[in-house]
């Protein structure tokens, strides 16, 4: 992140359900290589929507008087030393480009019986009792779209010495 921002981190910020899980915010501090925090509210969503109201009405005056709200519940420091941290990276680089750029070549059960029905003139109805599985490339564009979307982030958090993952 350091590299791709040219922001040095001191702080991950992380909220929501993983929080909840120490193995994964040690493991987080050790591949990041800094210390990662937790607020005393894990899920921030509703929290964040609040703010921004109540910054946008003037209850608070600006993102300073927002940002002394954040309380620290917990934190973790990396221990991990360089050469695993890089054994793990460069595996976990390896295991992503092995999955790039497959396809499946056949329909999945779900897309076979629904191009059967719409062959057929069908209403379909009797597909509903399926679960529809979710798209591989609608899931790559969606991670995409959050990797992009934190990298703005760092860079406009690039004066501040924290960053906030979700």
């Amino acid at each position: 992140m350091a590299s791709d921002s040219n922001v040095r981190l001191h702080t991950l910020r992380c909220d929501g359900g993983m929080t909840a899980n120490a193995f994964l915010m040690q493991f987080q501090a050790d591949m990041v290589d800094v210390d990662v925090a937790v607020p005393s509210v894990s899920e921030t969503t509703a929290l964040g929507a609040a703010f921004a109201a109540s910054l946008a009405v003037g209850f608070f005056k600006d993102l300073d008087s927002l940002s002394s709200q954040w309380k620290k519940a917990r934190e973790w420091k990396p221990h991990m030393g360089s050469a695993q941290r890089e054994y793990y990276a460069r595996h976990w680089a390896m295991a992503v480009d092995r999955s790039l750029d497959w396809h499946v070549t056949e329909p999945s059960p779900f897309e076979a019986v629904r191009m059967k029905h719409v062959r057929s003139g069908s209403s379909g109805k009797d597909l509903e009792h399926m679960e529809k599985p979710q798209s591989t490339a609608s899931s790559a564009i969606t991670m995409r779209v959050a990797v992009v979307v934190a990298l703005a982030a760092v860079a406009f958090l690039s004066g501040r010495r924290s960053v906030s993952s979700r």
